[in-house]
């Protein structure tokens, strides 16, 4: 049985702790950095892997390093490698198979292993590297379940694990750099991307046996996973965006926003939706055509409004396109029976995202260093996609904040023992006076 299970950074959009103002810059941040890692100085696929226009000669099937200090460079490796001496280099090197054993695999030796693209070909029950003393710096990891597993003696530093959507109705766990049991780890300055539910960018359990000396620094994970929750109105952004949000009394609408990533929507007694503090959702109005068969088709119109789902309607559902809609159920109303489109959701996105004002709860305020805002439905222009029935998770990075607030308390034991000694000088030296 595990006795520790701790789970970093899971899903996506991002966390980029590389900020050095506090939780608010490091979380939104990771918003905009995501999508382009290089832009803000973290690995990707354009800084990481076999540099452009490297010569490369092709092996197939299984390669073999044994001698110790033995560099093994420039090829393009149909199948695996596994390091049975000590002191390899693998340099420029493109690995790529599909297999249940690890496509490189120190198997008793140890190894540094650069500017390697490690490709697992969509395989579901492999991983990229494997287990004991290896260094890895600028490894492009791709297209399969884990980018790395950790036993003993590992540093990962300068890389992007890219993982894709496992397949629908897949049992498989995808966790970006994976241990059981171990230690001595260093994961410094990585860009991991998981985009599947309930799984991590970096996973520590100690399913095998305890785990200790793990440093986790200046990472771009991928957090604020997706989680499942079924509810219609429940509402998770893929991408850039924020819910725009007005805190007035439901009938005008107010000309002064502020902005949210909380999707946890409701309906109020009037029908109109509303955050869970019951502040307003403002979105954009629906523009109904004839379709000429009795039916209409929407559009989203550039009128700011309020969304109301009349009372008694059924199937509510909102779009990857932010269409919130319903099945109306009022035999009076032209549209009984049809499917009808309240409104559009809103989005909201800024030149600087690290520059929003925390209002409270989960509202932010744009300012100066934000910019002006840009608003656009989901799935348009940059926006991201609104998607039903899911919530985004938290985006904290546990090992940064416990490893701020130790460096705090022993910064301040520190500080106190200075000012404590100083005073005992100071009283000694009024005694010798006497």
């Amino acid at each position: 049985m595990p006795t520790l299970a701790i789970a970093l950074g899971t899903g996506i959009p991002a966390t980029a702790n590389a900020s050095s103002d506090g939780q608010q810059a490091r979380t939104l941040k990771g918003l905009t950095c995501m999508p382009k890692p290089s832009a803000c100085g973290f690995p990707d696929a354009t800084n990481t892997g076999v540099p452009p226009g490297t010569p490369l000669t092709v092996v197939n099937g299984t390669v073999t390093l044994s001698t110790d200090g033995q560099v093994f460079s420039n090829r393009d490796v149909r199948g695996s490698i596994v390091v049975t001496g000590d002191n390899v280099t693998i340099e420029k090197v493109r690995v790529t198979g599909r297999s249940e054993v690890p496509l490189i695999y120190t198997k008793g030796g140890s190894a540094v292993i650069r500017d390697v693209e490690v490709n697992l070909s969509g395989e579901e029950a492999g991983k990229g590297i494997a287990f004991d003393n290896y260094t890895a710096q600028r490894v492009w990891f791709h297209n399969g379940l884990d980018c790395a597993h950790q036993g003993r003696n590992v540093t990962i530093t300068d890389s992007y694990c890219d993982l894709p959507k496992l397949s629908q109705g897949s049992s498989a766990h995808a966790d970006g750099f994976q241990s059981d049991g171990g230690g001595n780890y260093t994961f410094r300055h990585n860009t991991i991307r998981n985009p599947n539910e309930q799984t991590s960018a970096i996973l520590m359990s100690t399913n095998t046996s305890p785990i200790s000396n793990v440093v986790i620094d200046h990472n771009l994970m991928s957090g604020g996973a997706p989680m499942t929750s079924g509810n219609p109105l429940d509402v998770y952004i893929q991408g850039t965006g924020w819910l725009r949000v007005g805190l007035g009394d439901g009938r005008a609408v107010p000309s002064d926003f502020q902005y949210t990533r909380a999707g946890n929507l409701t309906v109020n007694a009037a029908g109109q939706l509303t955050t869970q503090d019951g502040h307003y959702l403002v979105g954009l109005g629906a523009t109904a055509t004839p379709d000429g068969s009795g039916g209409f088709t929407y559009a989203p119109n550039a009128t700011d409004s309020y969304i109301t789902i009349p009372p008694g309607s059924t199937d509510v559902t909102i779009g990857q396109d932010g269409g919130v809609s319903y099945v109306d159920q009022d035999a009076r109303s032209a549209t009984f029976g049809q499917r009808v489109v309240a409104g559009y959701l809103a989005l909201g996105k800024f030149s600087n995202e690290g520059g929003l004002q925390r209002s409270g709860g989960s509202l932010w305020l744009p300012s100066a260093s934000s910019g002006p805002v840009t608003i656009g439905t989901p799935n348009t222009n940059g926006f991201g996609q609104t998607n039903a029935g899911m919530l985004e998770m938290s985006n904290v990075d546990l090992a940064t904040q416990f490893t701020t607030m130790i460096t705090a308390q022993r910064g301040f034991q520190a500080n106190s023992r200075v000012i404590s000694t100083a005073d005992e000088m100071l009283q000694d030296l009024v005694n010798l006076k006497r």
